[in-house]
């Protein structure tokens, strides 16, 4: 029968020939193959053909079955999940396009297969060129269709007896505990998963996390899905059981399937007709998909029950949190955490669970007991879900327990969270940091702690520079900047002292000070060089680009930045560049304007020749994003029209039109993590300050709509502000 499907290929696609033979296809290991034994093959996809050219390729597309079930066909070809119920394409994906030959599952293709002797070839669909660019070419499939088959496999299916099956899982199961080849723990894995036994989805779940993604797949093809949805559900609460937050959505996918009737089948719609009409200024009505109160019934049904079995596992792996083992713990914790922060940004967002308060007191309480490579995670998502002041204490053991030597990481996050819950004592603590001779405090750190909440303590910031200087000492980038936002004027001559003493004059953190402080000092500093675009600047300009501008600006500064957005060299213009569009006010707009139409004119008619040049594409979009997104004013639709206009490379007017459908009315606010929110087109905003700074530039009347948790303590205050700047905001 395989023949005769080959042979009606051919007859079908005689204008362009099917090519047998290129496709090499063979079983590793023949022989009969017990149900639920892994069938490795080695299938060679070449990348072209020798018939073929290079604006030719050959992508692989299933598997043809003799005898054909419900896949096995030219038409319908047994691909990756035929087995039932597998998600297979996070493990493996078989030979894909280019050139590739290794040994992989047929089972992972092929449904489950009864008894009896079956033929197998791969198939695989020809792709012709459809675009190129440098570095990239874009490929479609062939019209008419072409393909091409392996050769022929034949399988022989037989009983698996218990021992065998009992053996296999044994030897699976030590394999995964004990090997430490990663190649034998992965096909370990796949052996287990394909073997449809209660001992085996056992063995499974107690080997999790171990190959995670194979296990769980094999658990979802288990059958009857019935019974893997209890063992699944009443091993939760186990001690050692690992619950992550793929374990829950295979369980509310697997009893889904077990206690839902399927998806009703919706009726092909009817075949298209030609419309004919007269053109007209009125738009025409947008057409609405009517609505099938069949699907819309089961929808609701299979919502509901999956919103419930959520909620009812949950409280089941929150209940029995506090007893797991070290690593179910730490895994519960993730999986809790990620469910809480995933109920707050749905739409409309859920009302945290009960067990919240009970599960994170169990946190505080078992975080030191977490192993090192997994605290910092952790912490991160304690941080973004506890809003309580009753966890600043666990922040601070964090903070306490540092010591030099250890990472830094978990020390900023658990001030990050310390600011969250209560500032004061955020702040107190980066005072304290502030003159101590090794600490974890980092320049972002500096940020928590406004210049307003610091008392005078010049005396102390200048002797910690000191003993920061000295052999051995720690980060004089920090003592700098923390002279640069916090000394008082009264340092100025002091300071300036420390400033012409050094042997390295390069200082771009005390220059801030001097910006800030005594900006007619900075600013002869700034020209004491003459600013000639063709020659390269003295070593330290671009340092002051760099590190200045985030501490403190000037317009004296704001002049020296927007001069050089004219250099020669594209690096130093594009740090100039990137500089204004972060730090710089309306004032650097001109320059900014400038930079980008000269660019436009330099290389218009040169599109081709540019898309070859990433450093000039590169610093297109930089200009365009500086005027396009920059920190201090606000763009209308016109300027983003005109920018559209002045675009050269299609990155740059990719990022135009993003911009334009970010500006839609109501204007888009989301309040994310650290570094994440964004308003309209503004992105990668720091802190709710940010966001409020932003939203202030829009003029009275403007609309907005919030994302995010709605009744989180910054909703509730960037609401209050925004409708107290008579902004109009809705929520989402």
């Amino acid at each position: 029968m395989l023949k005769a499907e080959i042979m009606r290929t051919l007859v079908l696609f005689a204008v362009a020939p099917l090519l047998c033979g290129q496709i090499t296809m063979r079983v590793v290991d023949p022989h009969p193959f017990r149900q639920g034994e892994i069938i490795r093959a080695e299938v060679d996809v070449p990348g072209s053909m020798p018939t073929g050219t290079a604006a030719e390729r050959w992508q692989f597309v299933g598997l043809l079955l003799d005898p054909a079930g419900e896949c096995g066909s030219r038409e319908k070809p047994c691909f990756l999940g035929a087995a039932g119920g597998r998600d297979y394409f996070s493990l493996m994906n078989g030979p894909q396009g280019a050139s590739t030959k290794s040994s992989w599952p047929l089972n992972y293709y092929l449904p489950a297969l009864g008894l009896g002797r079956y033929r197998v070839s791969a198939l695989a669909k020809k792709l012709v060129l459809t675009g190129s660019r440098p570095g990239a070419s874009t490929y479609g499939y062939a019209e008419p269709p072409q393909y091409a088959v392996s050769d022929t496999v034949t399988l022989e299916i037989v009983s698996a007896t218990a021992d065998w099956i009992g053996q296999t899982i044994a030897r699976s199961a030590a394999t995964l505990r004990s090997s430490a080849d990663y190649q034998a723990q992965r096909e370990a894995a796949e052996q287990l998963s394909l073997l449809n036994d209660r001992a085996a989805w056992i063995a499974s779940l107690d080997l999790l996390p171990k190959e995670e993604g194979v296990l769980l797949a094999g658990l979802s093809a288990g059958r009857p899905a019935s019974a893997v949805c209890e063992l699944m559900q009443e091993r939760v609460a186990a001690p050692a059981q690992s619950v992550s937050t793929g374990y829950l959505y295979r369980v509310i996918d697997v009893c889904s399937r077990a206690n839902l009737p399927p998806a009703p089948k919706i009726a092909a719609p009817a075949t298209a007709r030609m419309i004919h009409g007269d053109f007209s200024t009125t738009p025409a009505p947008t057409a609405v998909a009517p609505v099938n109160p069949e699907m819309q019934a089961w929808s609701a049904k299979q919502r509901a029950y999956t919103d419930e079995l959520m909620n009812t596992v949950t409280t089941t792996l929150a209940a029995s949190v506090a007893d797991k083992q070290p690593a179910a713990k730490a895994e519960a914790f993730v999986t809790l955490f990620q469910y809480v922060q995933q109920r707050r940004v749905n739409r409309p967002p859920q009302p945290d669970p009960a067990w919240l308060p009970a599960v994170s007191r169990t946190f505080v309480r078992d975080f030191e007991s977490v192993e090192i490579a997994r605290r910092q995670y952790l912490l991160e998502l304690f941080a973004g879900t506890s809003e309580s002041a009753e966890m600043a204490p666990a922040f601070e053991r964090v903070l306490d327990s540092w010591k030099p030597g250890d990472y830094y990481e978990a020390a900023h996050t658990a001030l990050r969270a310390l600011n969250r819950v209560d500032p004061a004592r955020a702040r107190a603590r980066i005072l304290a940091e502030l003159v101590k001779d090794k600490t974890w405090l980092d320049l972002p750190s500096l940020e928590l702690l406004p210049p307003g909440a610091v008392p005078p303590m010049d005396d102390a910031l200048i002797d910690s520079l000191a003993r920061a200087q000295r052999p051995g000492g720690w980060n004089v980038q920090l003592a700098m900047a923390a002279i640069a936002r916090y000394a008082t004027p009264k340092a100025l001559p002091r300071i300036r002292a420390i400033y012409e003493s050094q042997q390295d004059r390069c200082q771009p953190e005390l220059m801030a000070y001097f910006v800030r402080v005594d900006p007619a000092y900075s600013e002869r500093v700034f020209r004491s060089h003459a600013w000639d675009m063709h020659a390269m600047p003295p070593p330290c300009t671009v340092q002051i680009f760099q590190r200045t501008p985030p501490l403190a600006m000037s317009r004296s500064l704001e002049e020296y930045l927007a001069a050089y957005t004219m250099h020669g060299d594209v690096y130093i213009k594009s740090t100039a560049v990137k500089a204004l569009g972060r730090y710089g006010t309306a004032s650097a707009l001109p320059a900014l304007w400038d930079g980008f139409r000269y660019f436009h004119d330099y290389w218009k008619g040169k599109g081709a020749e540019l898309e070859q040049n990433g450093s000039g594409i590169a610093l297109e979009v930089d200009l365009r994003n500086a005027i396009a997104r920059g920190r201090g004013w606000v763009v209308s639709e016109t300027d983003e029209r005109l920018i559209e206009s002045l675009c050269i490379s299609r990155w740059c007017a990719s990022e135009t039109a993003n911009d334009l459908q970010a500006m839609k009315q109501p204007i888009a606010v989301e309040l994310q993590a650290q570094n994440f929110s964004r308003v309209a087109q503004y992105s990668g905003l720091e802190s709710l300050a940010a966001v409020e700074a932003k939203i202030a530039q829009y003029p009275r009347g403007a609309r907005f709509v919030l994302y995010g948790p709605a009744e989180s303590k910054e909703a509730l205050e960037l609401r209050r502000f925004a409708e107290g700047k008579g902004m109009v905001v809705t929520v989402r």
